[in-house]
């Protein structure tokens, strides 16, 4: 496979399960080093590891609930000083809310 990612970096939220797991691996198959952003942590540090054993580049697991602030400053904050960019960013974490997008606030 094309290594057409090379160099990149990717950070993405739910990327320890699922689909988000799905997106981190082919990101790290074309070779961008990755950042796995996710509430679970043993399931985040678990991918973290077999993206490392498995692809051969660099990943990151970073704690952070996306419905808080301060945690996305924050997961925003290791990427950077981790990898010194982000070139991608995967906003895949998600929940169920039965309400309109607009009647949703920061908090």
């Amino acid at each position: 496979m094309s290594k057409a990612l090379e160099g990149r970096v990717a950070l993405v939220t739910g990327g320890g399960q699922g689909v988000g797991q799905g997106i981190v691996r082919a990101l790290a198959e074309a070779g961008a080093r990755i950042v796995i952003a996710q509430r679970g942590v043993e399931q985040g540090e678990q991918e973290a590891r077999l993206v490392r054993e498995q692809y051969g580049v660099e990943a990151l697991f970073v704690t952070a609930d996306v419905s808080r602030a301060d945690h996305v400053e924050s997961m925003v904050r290791a990427a950077l000083d981790r990898f010194g960019r982000l070139d991608i960013l995967v906003n895949n974490a998600g929940a169920g809310v039965p309400k309109r997008l607009e009647n949703h606030s920061d908090e």
